[in-house]
């Protein structure tokens, strides 16, 4: 988990307005595949898309967030394997949209 940890750090640590959208991007993907788990095309992320390209990789730590959940780059395509932990997808769901928040710890 310190590698999801470290990439909501950073994702939270650059432009605000930004990080905030591509986290929002992110949830929505996220509440997709859990929503539904046995569909593969909710685990397939067209790279080239542009609202994921635009809201999500273009943003710094976007990427790195997507690689903690477990993506991985194959063709044009970032895959979600169906063996993936659904408890990074859970704490991704439940992540903070303020950096204060998420760095803040007792």
């Amino acid at each position: 988990m310190a590698a999801l940890d470290a990439a909501l750090q950073e994702l939270l640590r650059s432009d605000k307005e930004q990080s905030t959208v591509a986290l929002s991007t992110v949830q929505k993907i996220v509440n997709n595949i859990l929503s539904h788990q046995d569909e593969p095309k909710y685990r397939r992320l067209r790279a080239e898309n542009r609202a994921i390209k635009e809201k999500v990789l273009g943003v710094v730590g976007g990427g790195a967030l997507l690689q903690a959940l477990g993506f991985t780059a194959q063709g044009d395509e970032l895959v979600l394997p169906m063996e993936s932990s659904s408890v990074k997808l859970l704490q991704v769901r439940r992540a903070p949209r303020d950096p204060e928040i998420l760095t803040r710890r007792p």
